[in-house]
């Protein structure tokens, strides 16, 4: 496994390159809250493929931007910019988690030539629940702890469990 980092649009953005034959390449994409490095354990698990795991921007090693610079436009073109600067251009199978299952299905629909399939977990192509509540985040908190708690305040105790044994 080895980090690496490149640049889009300004923002200095890190990836993590598992390893693995380059002729079949797999884009992971994690979700709120994830970095690259939750895709090891899945890298291991395939070592027929190439799998590499961006940190998109505001997680992991990459740059925190402005609040204004987390539209899902910024998200796609980082994501354009990786695959065509950082792997070569050539279509790549695209797994999202969430929050990159998202991006992964703007960037399908916008550059369809650099994806050849796609795997989503956890997200919906349309969501139409109440996502007001996030708005009422605070910008950050000093641990993830904190932070749980902060969700389960908002919601309801216990509806929370995203980070399982980190807190």
């Amino acid at each position: 496994m080895e980090r690496h980092f490149f640049e889009a649009n300004g923002v200095k953005l890190s990836y993590l390159d598992f390893g693995g034959p380059s002729t079949r390449t797999l884009v992971a994409l994690h979700g709120h809250f994830g970095t690259a490095t939750t895709f090891a354990d899945l890298a291991r698990g395939l070592p027929e493929w190439r799998v590499v795991a961006l940190d998109q921007r505001g997680h992991g090693w990459s740059d925190h931007v402005a609040e204004e610079a987390y539209g899902r436009d910024n998200y796609v073109q980082d994501l354009q910019i990786f695959i065509e600067a950082e792997l070569g251009g050539s279509p790549v199978v695209l797994l999202g988690h969430s929050l990159g299952g998202v991006n992964a299905y703007q960037l399908a629909a916008r550059k369809p030539a650099l994806v050849r399939a796609m795997i989503i977990e956890d997200i919906g192509a349309e969501i139409h629940d109440d996502q007001s509540w996030l708005k009422k985040l605070p910008s950050r908190v000093p641990t993830l702890r904190e932070l749980q708690q902060t969700l389960e305040n908002l919601l309801r105790p216990g509806a929370f469990s995203y980070f399982g044994d980190w807190v």
